[in-house]
């Protein structure tokens, strides 16, 4: 279905680059749980930042649940220093929001933050 809706996008005259960017987000997830291929994760994942940071018009939210999903891929295989690296972006996107949604998204920044530091033994 993803790859349907891709097919879809490229055929408008403009392609609106945030859906475009989502589904190649879920197509990133969809190749890491279903057939376990993390290099093609990781490709449609950077694929999807890509488009999205390179849209001035991107939504700061959707931004940041991208680097949390990033992160999040990262820290699955055991890339704690980039998993760290785009939870911190993610932080510094949205910590100045005062809406209610991308404070409970910070805070779940700040949790990821956590299990990583404790998986590391990094307390502080």
């Amino acid at each position: 279905y993803c790859k349907s809706a891709l097919n879809l996008i490229e055929k408008e005259e403009t392609p609106d680059p945030e859906l475009k960017s989502d589904i190649l987000s879920m197509l990133g997830l969809i190749y890491s749980t279903v057939y376990h291929n993390n290099e093609i994760m990781f490709e449609y994942l950077n694929e999807a930042k890509k488009i999205k940071e390179a849209n001035d018009n991107a939504d700061k939210y959707e931004l940041a649940k991208l680097y949390r999903r990033l992160a999040f891929a990262y820290a699955y295989v055991e890339n704690y220093i980039l998993a760290i690296k785009y939870l911190e972006k993610g932080i510094k996107l949205i910590e100045e929001v005062e809406q209610k949604h991308y404070k409970n998204l910070l805070a779940a920044f700040y949790y990821d933050l956590a299990k990583i530091s404790e998986k590391n033994k990094n307390y502080q």
